[in-house]
């Protein structure tokens, strides 16, 4: 399990994962330590403030909250929470094209994208543990 942690910069003690750091100073990275809980309420809140102030948005990745990670925190109906070294797993064939949107941008424009029907996403929950989600 280490290795696969070791991506997110995590040290696994077999009970709980601890950050050991970010990468970047300067941009509005953190410098300082950073638990995968602090990063999941971090960007669960501002999450929650966007959606509030524009009524849509179902995801935000660590980068955009300036913190240099592979993370993301996603609010659906059949799941929330964060997901850390993310990994698709497996995509449908079957596809569709909704209107999306990204809220860096800071602007409000929606673009059709192409996307999978279903996939299987394989990731680590703040806890280390490896979990697969079907979305």
């Amino acid at each position: 399990m280490e290795g696969k942690l070791k991506e997110y910069n995590l040290a696994y003690n077999g009970n709980f994962a601890v950050g050991l750091g970010l990468l970047a100073k300067g941009m509005g990275v953190y410098e300082e330590l950073l638990t995968p809980w602090q990063l999941e309420n971090d960007l669960r809140d501002t999450l929650a403030q966007f959606r509030k102030d524009n009524d849509y948005g179902r995801g935000i990745a660590a980068p955009q909250i300036g913190v240099s990670k592979k993370a993301v925190y996603v609010k659906m109906k059949e799941f929330e929470g964060i997901l850390i070294n993310p990994e698709i797993v497996y995509k449908s064939r079957k596809m569709f094209e909704p209107w999306d949107s990204c809220f860096s941008a800071k602007s409000a424009f929606f673009v059709k994208f192409r996307r999978n029907y279903k996939i299987t996403v394989k990731y680590f929950d703040a806890l280390g543990r490896k979990q697969y989600l079907d979305a």
